[in-house]
This record gives C-alpha cells, sequence and structure tokens, in this order.
C-alpha cells in the first residue's frame, strides 16, 4: 500500500522526482536536527501530553505542574517515541536556555487563551487513515481533534503566518478529508518565538467542507496516482532545491504541471 499524506502532495507539486525518491524509495539523508524542529517536537509532545491528560481525567492539570513538565521536556528533549532529540545537537546550549525559558513563559498564556477554547478534546496526535483505491491511502497524523467538528494543529514560528492563504491551504483541506466530517473548523495555533519580545499565541482559522474534501479526492489525487502509476515523475527545479537532501547531479530545465496530465 502506497501512502499519501499533505507533505507528500506538497512536495510532489514542487519536484515529483524528489517525492519519488523520498516518499517511495526512502533515500533521504541523515540530518542533524536544527535548532527549529527541536523546539516544534517538544512543544508537540508538551501538548500531547497536556490534553490526553485531560482527556482521560476531564481537568486541566494547574499551571505548575504544567510548568515543571515544560522544563523537563526541554532538560531532557524526549520526542513522542521517548528518544531524546538534543542528543545529537552540536549547537549551542544558549539556544536551549532561550527557548525553555520563552516556553515556560507560554505555558500560562496557554491557560488563558487556548485551553477555555479546547472545552470538548476528543484525541490528539491521532493518526487516520482513508482508502483512495486498492492501492493508494491518504493518512495524516493530526494534532487535535475536538467537538463541535474542530481540528488545531499546533505550529512554532518565528513570526505570524499570512492568514490570506488559510482558504487554499492543502493540509486544512486534507485533515477535514481524514476527519471524515461534512464540514470542519481547521485551526492553526501560532506559538511565536520572537528574538527580542515576549512569545506570544495567535490563531489562523478556515473552514472546509465537501466541496473541497471532493475536490482533493477526485480532481488533485488522481493526477498524481497516475503520474506514479506510469513512472512519470521529472524533476523540477524551483527554489526547494537548496532543501533537498538528494540533489540531482543534472536538472533538465523542466517543469511539470501535474492538472495537465492525462493518461489512456
Amino acid at each position: 500500500m502506497t501512502t499519501l499524506s499533505y507533505s507528500g502532495l506538497s512536495l510532489f507539486s514542487e519536484c515529483p522526482e524528489r517525492f519519488k525518491r523520498e516518499k517511495l524509495s526512502n533515500l533521504i539523508l541523515e540530518r542533524e536536527a536544527t535548532q527549529y524542529t527541536v523546539r516544534g517536537t517538544i512543544i508537540h509532545k508538551f501538548m500531547e501530553d497536556i490534553i490526553n491528560i485531560q482527556i482521560e481525567s476531564g481537568e486541566w492539570p494547574d499551571t505548575n505542574t504544567a510548568i515543571e513538565h515544560m522544563e523537563n521536556l526541554w532538560n531532557n528533549g524526549f520526542d513522542e517515541n521517548g528518544t531524546n532529540v538534543l542528543d545529537s545537537c552540536t549547537w549551542q546550549n544558549d539556544f536551549i536556555e532561550k527557548s525553555m525559558e520563552d516556553s515556560v513563559s507560554l505555558v500560562p498564556i496557554m491557560y488563558d487563551e487556548l485551553f477555555p477554547y479546547l472545552t470538548n478534546p476528543i484525541a490528539t496526535e491521532k493518526h487516520i487513515e482513508h482508502p483512495i483505491d486498492a492501492k493508494y491511502t491518504l493518512h495524516g497524523y493530526i494534532d487535535y481533534i475536538g467537538e463541535p467538528n474542530t481540528i488545531i494543529d499546533w505550529k512554532t514560528k518565528t513570526s505570524p503566518m499570512n492568514t490570506r492563504w488559510l482558504e487554499q491551504d492543502l493540509q486544512a483541506t486534507v485533515y477535514a478529508a481524514l476527519s471524515g466530517w461534512d464540514k470542519v473548523n481547521v485551526h492553526f495555533v501560532q506559538f511565536i518565538y520572537l528574538k527580542t519580545k515576549a512569545p506570544r499565541i495567535e490563531w489562523g482559522s478556515t473552514t472546509r467542507d465537501r466541496r473541497h474534501t471532493d475536490w482533493l479526492l477526485n480532481d488533485m489525487i488522481p493526477p498524481v496516482i497516475r503520474s506514479l502509476e506510469a513512472d512519470i515523475t521529472p524533476p523540477t527545479p524551483g527554489w526547494w532545491c537548496t532543501n533537498c537532501s538528494l540533489p540531482c547531479d543534472a536538472l533538465p530545465n523542466v517543469s511539470v504541471n501535474v492538472e495537465s496530465l492525462s493518461y489512456v
């Protein structure tokens, strides 16, 4: 079974060849965790743990308990698999100290500006699969699922996102399709870390309904599958090449428009 995801579909739209290498052949060079991925990993783990306490007990832990847990995560660097994500990092400790300080200061803000709105949590870090056909399935890990028909994705950022793109955001559409709901409220909660100012929380919100999910399942994904089945995955040079872990030896000056592909 070949799995498709939001990140995979985004990658395919940029460069089908890179998608083939990284998602199908698993040809990915190991890289040291960056400062920002470590911060995101720890925040996701913190949110998962705190929300699970609320789901199991019906109450949020007190603020001091939550702060202590945040400090422990930064001191130990554990991710969702119990792996210390700080072990292999060679960058300076002052980033860790500043990030822990900012993360701890975010906890009271969460209790004031976030947790009061998470009134009916159902699941956190939920893995969902949606079969497309006999060979392909759409899947994803949703950070927060709650009632009524609510999905939330946590993001750690150094500046607020531009919310103008939310109406066209592919991640929101993929998560809506995975939820199975006819109409979904999708929120992106941003934990903003700033160099010289106190961190803050900002929301970006949008909605999805059957029009969006039908487009995804019936119009966007089928051409991707046809391209994969026909083994048509040309490299597509672009700004994303600088982030590629396996750059092509010689990139032809070509591009591919997935929507224009058709096969007999």
